[in-house]
């Protein structure tokens, strides 16, 4: 956590994002959805995402938002769990970064 506060020092401008349910953005794989199985009086019931709660949900989260948002972690770009912070030195870049392909691109499902 203070690397990632550390890191903005010297940016003009820094915009601050929260993911939008981001555990449920991720599929489950087929063979673990049997694993989430619960039992209610209308019959059983698996997920299709991964819920929150689930012992390695978070670091899975963090381990894929890691992979996708790679090339921009430590350059333009912190991520903590599911909130993201995208920084720039100059005010005049920071709207170009923000609309860049790589990140508006970016899909976890």
């Amino acid at each position: 956590m203070d690397q990632l506060v550390n890191s903005t020092s010297g940016n003009q401008l820094l915009s601050f994002m929260d993911a939008y349910s981001s555990y449920n953005q991720i599929l489950m794989h087929e063979d673990d959805k049997a694993k989430t199985s619960f039992i209610i009086e209308r019959g059983t019931y698996c997920y299709k995402v991964m819920p929150f709660g689930l012992k390695n949900a978070g670091a899975t989260y963090q381990r894929l938002v890691n992979k996708i948002f790679k090339e921009q972690i430590g350059k333009t770009m912190e991520v903590y769990v599911d909130d993201m912070l995208v920084k720039a030195l100059k005010r005049a870049d920071h709207i170009e970064i923000l609309l860049s392909h790589s990140a508006c691109s970016a899909s976890i499902v």
